[in-house]
């Protein structure tokens, strides 16, 4: 009888031991289904995300090969109150003409001894008038040599246009290295779906 009872409990200790590993089995079996369903969410979801990376990548390199190619139009705004010292030499020779006519209309009284007879002179007063135009034509030189101080300010307010052709410019080289590693990256990443 020590046998048969040995024998119950051993068989009912497998049974339990075998329905314990049989209710892990199942659980294990059911948490590797659902994480399958998760891996499987995760690459389709990394299947999207990929492919829309790939193409922004894409997308971006086209666009810095555009950039590499273009010409950039701007208009820069100035507002600004500059101001100004300055000393301004004028050290010139002018020459002047003068040309024109001098009216002289003047009568001269004077005294003027005259020699008489017998040797005597004779005091006579003399009303000479005079009524005539002198010409003038002449230069006369004038110099100047002066420095004139100069301070003040002086507002600015212009919109200035600029034009940089990207092509010409460092940027270019710059933006088409960027557009190929782009390029390159974004195959790199559609390899991997």
């Amino acid at each position: 009888m020590g046998q048969v009872l040995e024998s119950k409990w051993t068989t009912l200790t497998l049974g339990v031991i075998a329905a314990v590993a049989l209710g892990i089995a199942l659980v294990a079996v059911n948490a590797a289904r659902d994480l399958r369903d998760e891996w499987v969410a995760f690459q389709d979801d990394l299947d999207v995300v990929t492919g829309e990376t790939a193409d922004a990548l894409r997308l971006a390199s086209l666009q810095l090969a555009a950039l590499s190619q273009s010409t950039l139009t701007f208009e820069a705004d100035v507002d600004e109150t500059i101001p100004v010292e300055a000393s301004v030499p004028f050290n010139r020779e002018l020459l002047i003409p003068v040309n024109t006519a001098i009216p002289i209309n003047e009568e001269i009284v004077t005294t003027i001894e005259v020699d008489g007879p017998l040797g005597l002179t004779v005091p006579v007063d003399v009303r000479v008038p005079i009524n005539l135009s002198v010409p003038v034509d002449l230069e006369i030189p004038f110099t100047v040599d002066e420095t004139i101080e100069v301070s003040t300010t002086t507002r600015i307010q212009l919109a200035v246009p600029i034009e940089i052709d990207v092509a010409a410019t460092d940027l270019a080289l710059l933006a088409s290295s960027f557009s190929d590693d782009l390029a390159d990256l974004a195959a790199t990443i559609e390899a991997m779906r």
